[in-house]
């Protein structure tokens, strides 16, 4: 008989009764491997967009929000390592996958080189509700894991977010700006010098528009201060 049961419970399941497997295949994972088994690891979409300031998350943003640079770690695929591990992040009470793909992202910075090291990293906030149903922000576990590499400290208190809004899912570009654009709004300046490098850090970009819109709202508050954009995936348009 059929069962009803989402496929989902069943990857809850294993991972509960098998927590040290590879959440993309299954695969047993060895005492030094995490989360991730070492075939699926080599195997993630990379972007490598090395050190080219003209390349696909700093072309979203161009005309909209200045940017010292913008990158992303992995293309996001679907039925991919990385669509699972961005499931499991977000939907199945997994933040440690935040951390582990924060520090790859954080040797990412180090090693293309980035022109410049951020002083600060701000994650993208969720709304508290949302975040009490979750457990955590996705985008806090992401940036804890650059700044153990970086050892640039991360503010959880300056950028916060106001309005609950829907999914964005299937929203087009413009329908997530109108969607995001006054959700967000900016408290304790004070800790941020002047001219500081920001690096704003998200888990998946689409359209852009919800790290737009942080970056605008920030802006707006000090215009001194210079922006970056980070994510843990780029969704292909």
């Amino acid at each position: 008989m059929k069962s009803n049961l989402p496929a989902d419970f069943f990857d809850a399941l294993l991972h509960f009764i098998y927590p040290d497997v590879c959440v993309n295949c299954a695969r047993t994972l060895t005492a030094s491997e995490e989360f991730l088994c070492i075939y699926c690891e080599e195997d993630l979409p990379l972007t490598r967009f090395e050190k080219l300031e003209d390349n696909p998350v700093t072309h979203v943003f161009f005309g909209r929000v200045p940017l010292v640079y913008g990158d992303a770690f992995c293309y996001f695929k679907k039925q991919s390592a990385v669509q699972r591990l961005l499931h499991y992040l977000k939907y199945m009470r997994q933040p440690g996958i935040g951390r582990y793909l924060g520090l790859f992202m954080g040797l990412q910075i180090l090693t293309k080189p980035w022109p410049e090291i951020p002083d600060y990293i701000i994650p993208v906030p969720l709304h508290p509700k949302k975040r009490r149903i979750r457990g955590y922000n996705q985008a806090e576990e992401l940036a804890y894991g650059v700044s153990r590499v970086c050892d640039a400290p991360v503010l959880y208190n300056v950028v916060k977010r106001g309005t609950h809004t829907p999914s964005q899912t299937k929203l087009s570009r413009w329908d997530r700006w109108v969607n995001v654009s006054d959700t967000f709004y900016v408290e304790n300046t004070e800790y941020l010098p002047p001219c500081a490098h920001i690096l704003l850090v998200d888990d998946v970009i689409t359209t852009g528009a919800t790290l737009e819109a942080c970056a605008s709202k920030l802006l707006e508050v000090r215009n001194d201060i210079r922006i970056s954009v980070f994510s843990a995936a780029l969704a292909k348009g």
